[in-house]
């Protein structure tokens, strides 16, 4: 599945890694990929990964995506979340357009997730494409993580729920 062009415009700017943990991919995951992984990631061999599009990752292996966390919602409106190599996980965005501004206020998915990152150095590269695409979207990183965190702070149990899924030895 082709990314949103929002997406695509944010993987097009160039920054280096001291900037930001964060390789965007061309195309979101395929989703026996997706399955793969979250059964990996997880344990649990029952899972199917529909409910998460991977579009990129952290130069440890960790990855993310967008959560179809809602039925009959807009893609760009679905919430971004960061799985961790090491397990941690977090939605670090309500949506495409936080997630953009994110971005430009200076924090990647993994220095929000796992170093709880909070203010950054903008960046004009992505201050450009989320001013482009969502120019009333404006927010500071930790305003976005707040929300963020307020507007699913079930996530993390989720997760723990399908990892208890799996079967035990």
């Amino acid at each position: 599945m082709d990314l949103p062009e929002t997406l695509a415009a944010m993987h097009r700017v160039t920054f280096t890694w001291e900037q930001y943990d964060y390789l965007g991919y061309a195309a979101f995951w395929t989703p026996q990929k997706t399955t793969d992984w979250l059964q990996a990631w997880t344990g649990n061999k029952s899972l199917n990964g529909t409910q998460f599009l991977v579009f990129g990752a952290d130069g440890s292996g960790g990855q993310i995506a967008i959560w179809r966390a809602h039925l009959r919602v807009a893609l760009a409106d679905q919430p971004v979340v960061f799985f961790g190599s090491e397990g941690a996980r977090a939605v670090v965005a309500q949506n495409l357009a936080d997630f953009a501004w994110l971005l430009a206020g200076g924090i990647g998915p993994l220095e929000a997730a796992e170093y709880g990152a909070r203010e950054g150095t903008a960046h004009p590269g992505f201050q450009a494409v989320a001013r482009q695409h969502f120019p009333d979207s404006a927010k500071t990183p930790a305003q976005i993580l707040d929300q963020a965190a307020a507007a699913f702070p079930g996530f993390s149990a989720y997760v723990d729920g399908l990892v208890q899924q799996a079967p035990q030895p």
